[in-house]
């Protein structure tokens, strides 16, 4: 018997198409997921590689609760309204330069007089005075209180390019606060001791107080944090290692003997730079790398650089000893402090001194070349109009 309703798919029929349907979108699926993870893996593993090469980058602590990072901090500066800047004259080396009034303020005594004329204004409030950084800025005046009246009252008083700015704390309150920490402030040792403090300084800009601080100690950031809240903040100087070392220069001893025989040698470190009236110290010094190729050995010494301002005298070398992992051979030695690598420096030859105590009256014979005429006048009174030769020395027997 026909019928014209449409013939109903049976039960079995049905799931099985279903079926068919989930094992095609599954393989294709699948096959995707493959290749995005085999993708994944060869970018991941490039990844790894790419973070191994990189130097670790140590950045300061953060956090609300912990003295601030000075150089995360912006200076003060006058609203635009009272901001009251010099005319530039005209470039010079294509820097706009100050105009006369802005020179005459601030380098004619002009300055002294602003000063004079703020600390008698507002003696309990004066915080600081500075010139703007930027080329054409004014002579800023800082106030902690409200700067309206101040401003209308320079604006009649001086012709000149300044501006008043208000400030959270007082020039008297930051000194004070310089005070205990300068009691503290202690010379670089070596080894470096972290948590030292380099150094303390008062920046009326940032209306704060400059610590120096070694090493990035966050339990004594906090502490002055607590003790002294938004008055001061740190410049940290990253502690020396050998992650900071820089290559320097070496030379041979002069009488090195250097052979395809040879297997050590002392090398005569000569750091750049000032670096102290001493020659570097072992503590400071990395031992030495040394790369060996078919055709050459490279030896490079670096330095642990030092801490703070250094004296800049001319000191002697540091000798250091190099071990190599293997005979010289007929390999060229080579130092790597350039690049490329290049024989190390000739050595700096001085005569040496002559040696224990010398008479008065008398003159060091290597000092004259033979067959000058010379005249020494002995110690103690001469009678007048004479003078008594001295004996040439006798000639150096070869």
């Amino acid at each position: 018997m026909r019928t014209d309703e449409e013939p109903k798919l049976r039960p079995t029929a049905f799931w099985s198409g279903v079926l068919r349907s989930v094992i095609v979108v599954t393989g294709v699926l699948a096959l995707l997921s493959g290749c995005a993870d085999q993708r994944t893996t060869d970018v991941g593993v490039q990844d790894a590689e790419d973070a191994r090469e990189a130097p670790p980058v140590t950045r300061p602590a953060t956090g609300d609760d912990l003295a601030p990072v000075c150089d995360e901090l912006q200076q003060y500066r006058p609203e635009p309204a009272a901001m009251r800047t010099a005319e530039p004259v005209g470039p010079e080396d294509g820097v706009p330069t100050p105009g006369p009034e802005l020179w005459d303020l601030t380098f004619e005594g002009g300055r002294e007089e602003v000063l004079a004329w703020a600390r008698e204004r507002a003696p309990d409030t004066y915080a600081g005075m500075w010139l703007d950084d930027s080329a054409t800025g004014p002579l800023v005046v800082a106030f902690a209180e409200d700067v309206e009246a101040i401003q209308q009252d320079l604006v009649e008083r001086f012709d000149g390019p300044v501006s008043a700015v208000q400030v959270p704390h007082r020039a008297a309150d930051l000194a004070e606060v310089e005070r205990q920490f300068r009691g503290q402030v202690t010379p670089p040792a070596n080894p470096p001791e972290p948590s030292t403090i380099l150094s303390v300084s008062r920046r009326d800009q940032y209306n704060r107080v400059f610590v120096g601080l070694l090493g990035d100690d966050t339990d004594l950031r906090r502490q002055w944090a607590a003790d002294f809240g938004d008055r001061i903040c740190v410049e940290i100087t990253p502690i020396p290692s050998a992650e900071t070392a820089d290559a320097q220069p070496w030379s041979l001893e002069p009488d090195a003997d250097i052979t395809p025989t040879t297997t050590s040698f002392v090398a005569l470190l000569a750091e750049q730079g000032c670096h102290g009236s001493e020659p570097t110290p072992p503590e400071r010094i990395v031992p030495p790398e040394v790369q060996v190729t078919d055709d050459a050995v490279i030896v490079t010494i670096a330095v642990i650089p030092p801490i703070g301002g250094q004296d800049c005298p001319g000191v002697p070398p540091a000798p250091v000893l190099v071990e190599l992992p293997e005979p010289l051979g007929d390999r060229e030695l080579l130092d790597g402090y350039t690049d490329p690598a290049s024989p190390p420096a000739e050595p700096e030859i001085t005569p040496a001194p002559p040696t224990g105590p010398q008479p008065i009256g008398t003159v060091t014979p290597s000092a004259i070349p033979q067959g000058t005429p010379t005249e020494v006048i002995p110690p103690g009174p001469q009678p007048t109009g004479t003078v008594t030769p001295a004996p040439l020395p006798a000639p150096v027997a070869s």
